[in-house]
């Protein structure tokens, strides 16, 4: 039946259940985040400041300063500090650890320190008074799920003890922290599953790389998550939400092939763009040939001498032929923001000191134990850290500014002056 629904809303560019998992709980007053868990034989507990009970901690649980984090037995607890302070790890019989007052505003996060709202206080330091979209639609794979694949295998994958629940990483992604900033963390709707591919391919027939290992993934590719989307809405996208389109890495490996995965984003795009859409996010491949599992594989002699050249050259190729055709198929009125994750990886990779980075080539799950991983790039051979992920956010919301700013003017006729009451100040040219 749906199948069916997804064929007519093709041919046609039925209301089925919106899906919105919960986000990233973020209010003015918070000053940290639980981001990890790992509970053993022992319990993660919190009490709220100024007195209380204990309550058990819960991943992404937002904390205000004076609540106290205490570990018992064998239990571990890590805990982001709001404002690009870090991470403090909280741990064994008698851990303990009570949360200082948020940063001044501007400390830690170059974003934040590039965006001002428009009466004058600073983007995250107080609540914006006017969200600049009515939402935030998400479609992706492990880079942007914060819990369908997880509830598609019954809470099994992402393995709970390795993961912040829900996701591949060790906190929340960088959409949430995106969505966080931008005030909008309880109007997100995420369609992403980890594993997906832009659509089904030869020996993948679900779209999904890891339907040999789970079944019922059916339905979890790109191309099915926009269609399930425009089912949800009768077909008309939302023309004041922004959506964010994110996929292809799965692709890659399997069908390493400009000619197929650019028309499968292009195609989605398209089709959103069709719909209503007016404000779209496109994010670009990942230097594969940076990551982890590349990086680990020569020097292991898994994979041949120059690999991770060859994969950088070739999603090179393909993200250059993407950028180009989306530019060219934008419509009037319609903008376009490209997040651009490659150049982002490889910049953390050559410069890491200037990202607070002491490792940028090796998984913290199986290297890193005993450092914080804050100061690490990947939480496993392919996925960032929360802080990973953190940074990247910085990133793409000073791209977001930019593609609204008035020498853009990329909104439609009339030049945009600001980010629905955000505006941007880029110092020294930047």
């Amino acid at each position: 039946m749906r199948v069916a629904k997804r064929v007519a809303m093709l041919l046609s560019l039925c209301a089925l259940p919106a899906l919105a998992p919960p986000a990233l709980a973020q209010t003015a007053e918070t000053a940290a985040v639980v981001t990890e868990i790992k509970p053993g034989r022992g319990r993660v507990e919190v009490k709220p400041a100024g007195g209380g009970d204990w309550r058990p901690a819960r991943p992404l649980l937002a904390l205000r300063a004076g609540d106290v984090v205490r570990t018992t037995e064998n239990a571990t607890a890590v805990v982001l500090l709001s404002g690009g302070r870090g991470t403090t790890r909280v741990e064994g019989a008698a851990g303990s650890f009570t949360v200082p007052g948020a940063a001044a505003a501007g400390q830690g996060q170059k974003a934040k320190a590039l965006v001002e709202a428009s009466l004058g206080f600073l983007l995250g330091t107080t609540a914006i008074a006017r969200a600049p979209f009515s939402s935030i639609v998400v479609f992706g794979d492990s880079l942007c799920d914060t819990g369908r694949m997880v509830a598609l295998t019954g809470g099994a994958f992402p393995a709970p003890q390795n993961y912040a629940w829900g996701r591949q990483s060790n906190g929340p992604v960088w959409h949430e922290y995106l969505s966080s900033w931008l005030g909008m963390s309880d109007a997100v709707l995420n369609y992403a599953v980890v594993g997906a591919m832009t659509a089904p391919a030869p020996g993948y027939p679900t779209g999904n790389v890891w339907s040999d290992t789970f079944p019922g993934l059916e339905g979890t590719d790109l191309t099915s998550q926009v269609l399930d989307y425009l089912s949800d809405v009768g077909g008309v996208a939302d023309p004041e939400a922004l959506y964010i389109l994110e996929g292809g890495s799965n692709d890659f490996p399997r069908v390493a092939n400009p000619a197929i995965i650019v028309p499968h984003l292009a195609q989605l795009f398209g089709m959103l763009q069709a719909s209503g859409a007016r404000h779209i996010m496109v994010m670009n491949l990942p230097d594969p040939g940076k990551t982890a599992r590349v990086i680990l594989g020569e020097e292991m002699g898994v994979l041949p001498p120059g690999s991770g050249a060859y994969f950088s050259a070739v999603a090179a190729l393909i993200n250059d032929a993407l950028s180009a055709t989306l530019d060219s198929m934008t419509a009037p009125g319609v903008t376009i923001i490209h997040a651009d994750a490659y150049t982002f990886l490889n910049n953390v990779a050559a410069m890491p000191a200037d990202y607070g980075m002491i490792n940028v080539q090796y998984p913290y799950l199986l290297f890193g134990a005993g450092t914080d991983p804050a100061e690490w790039l990947f939480w496993d051979d392919l996925h960032p850290t929360t802080r990973g992920h953190q940074i990247f956010a910085d990133e793409v919301l000073v791209t977001l500014l930019r593609s609204y700013s008035p020498r853009n003017a990329k909104a439609g006729p009339a030049p945009v002056q600001s980010l629905r009451g955000l505006t941007i100040r880029i110092p020294n040219g930047k």
